[in-house]
């Protein structure tokens, strides 16, 4: 089984080639790699190529999909050739051999992750690839972004924030720990949900519990047209929340604010904000 332990060979490796073929099992992956200049030859992109975020597509060359990220198709994975493999490390460890056998695999964090941890994947791909200094640079790029944006959230001051995705059966809140409660917090928006609330990423709750927590701001993403918070927004005890009565309820694109995880995608959900 091939190790992963050092970076150095891959390096090495990798600088033999101008052109690595990567294969990407996770969305933010393939921003990591289109931000360092490298298009990936595979991607788990659920069968819909718009899972990837239309401006990322326009500066990919074509693809081959290898299925969904929960379970990609190991066969069209090793018909690509490819001569790296960027997986999750929670979702895809459990097939780290069989992956291992196709190509070295990089095991990086994405799912249920803060946003730091998406920048030091971001890095590490940079580093195995040897393109440190492509990272660099799109990275002061994103800074400066980000420094802009700082200075137009003047609404949002002294407004707590919370963010979910509402489903057909629950309403599933973002903790501190998850990729855009982080991001806010990094650019100093207040986030309601104080850092030891909740042990996981995302936590499910029923009405009572979005009355104890009472945001100023609640932001939400659709998994679907009619979702249960429709229902939830007809009840009397919708009027007893701040979001209610000073009409701060949100709703935002699902695949933007929860699947892509990337610095583009952190870029354009700050976006979403103005």
């Amino acid at each position: 089984m091939r190790s992963l332990c050092l970076i150095l060979f891959f390096t090495i490796s990798f600088n033999l080639f101008s052109s690595p073929r990567v294969i990407s099992l996770e969305l933010s992956f393939v921003e990591a790699l289109v931000g360092l200049g490298v298009s990936p030859v595979g991607i788990s992109d659920d069968g819909d190529p718009k899972r990837i975020l239309a401006p990322l597509r326009k500066k990919m060359a074509p693809y081959k999909s290898v299925g969904t990220r929960k379970q990609p198709n190991l066969e069209l994975m090793a018909g690509l050739k490819p001569t790296l493999i960027l997986a999750d490390q929670k979702r895809h460890l459990h097939a780290k051999k069989q992956l291992s056998k196709i190509a070295d695999t990089l095991f990086l964090p994405s799912l249920g992750e803060d946003y730091f941890s998406q920048i030091e994947a971001f890095e590490k791909i940079a580093s195995v690839l040897g393109m440190e200094q492509n990272f660099k640079k799109r990275m002061k790029k994103h800074k400066e972004i980000l420094d802009n944006f700082k200075s137009t959230f003047q609404k949002w001051k002294g407004q707590k924030i919370l963010f979910g995705v509402s489903w057909e059966k629950g309403v599933h809140i973002h903790t501190i720990k998850g990729f855009v409660p982080s991001l806010f917090k990094h650019v100093g928006l207040e986030y309601v949900l104080m850092e030891n609330s909740f042990k996981k990423t995302s936590e499910k709750i029923g009405m009572e519990q979005l009355l104890k927590i009472n945001p100023d701001v609640l932001i939400i993403a659709r998994s679907k047209p009619v979702v249960l918070l429709d229902q939830w927004m007809k009840s009397p005890l919708w009027k007893l929340l701040k979001i209610s009565k000073n009409k701060q309820l949100y709703f935002v694109e699902q695949n933007l604010w929860t699947r892509a995880r990337g610095l583009l995608a952190s870029e354009l959900i700050l976006k979403d904000l103005l």
